[in-house]
């Protein structure tokens, strides 16, 4: 639902609070990332066992490929961009010589890349408290480039649920681009899922519908059968 409104052109960012981060990614996989967004271009950031300069690479040939339609090396996507992309390219470039990455570098080439390609973006980062030990004044900066960049969506997971909390409660704490927060319990999540489809089969309800409605109801199993017996009441009239 979120991504059809960012589409139409309301943006809502998102945090998602889950305990397990490998569910988190099971659940972009299968609900974003492997779905075709149009003139959407996904850029993923990974923040775990990770240097700042990796993080960047990873994500610059994230972009890259994602743009380019197909997956090549680094070098390779930027060589080959260089026409259709010469600012992105380039500023990647010059991050690419610094000896520090600072986490200014990475949303200045986002801004770029948003800017030449005058197109929507999706970051999502993964575990993202971890960014406060990757880089310095992260935050303040974050802040400042959600507020101003429109055209991006920003989607954040974590498994720390304290320390998280208190980072989007003050340092990402926004008038405009605030953070709609989702708390996944990863035990009831799948079998509350597969019922609700099960249910609903003969709708053929979209997945975005069906999570939609899971986090909704979340664990209220009373109001499972009232919702869902409405649902195909209204939709056969």
């Amino acid at each position: 639902k979120r991504i059809d409104s960012f589409i139409s052109g309301y943006r809502q960012n998102v945090a998602i609070f889950n305990s397990d981060p490998e569910e988190f990614t099971e659940l972009l996989n299968k609900y974003l990332i492997k779905k075709a967004i149009p003139h959407t271009v996904i850029a993923r950031i990974l923040t775990e066992h990770i240097d700042a300069k990796r993080l960047y690479k990873n994500l610059a040939q994230g972009i890259l490929s994602d743009y380019a339609q197909k997956p090549l090396p680094l070098d390779g996507l930027i060589n080959d961009l260089t026409h259709a992309l010469p600012c992105t390219t380039t500023t990647i470039k010059k991050c690419l010589e610094k000896n520090r990455i600072d986490f200014l570098d990475i949303l200045e080439t986002i801004n770029t890349f948003i800017g030449e390609w005058s197109k929507r973006c999706i970051m999502i980062i993964d575990e993202f408290h971890n960014l406060k030990d990757l880089f310095t004044c992260c935050f303040e900066d974050f802040s400042k480039f959600i507020i101003l960049q429109r055209q991006c969506m920003v989607i954040l997971g974590t498994s720390k649920y304290k320390d998280s909390e208190k980072i989007i409660s003050t340092e990402l704490n926004l008038l405009f681009g605030n953070f709609e927060k989702i708390y996944i319990n990863e035990s009831n999540f799948f079998s509350n899922y597969t019922q609700i489809k099960s249910s609903l089969c003969a709708l053929n309800p979209s997945d975005f519908f069906i999570a939609y409605l899971e986090n909704i109801l979340d664990d209220n199993a009373l109001y499972y059968d009232y919702v869902i017996n409405k649902i195909k009441a209204d939709s056969s009239h």
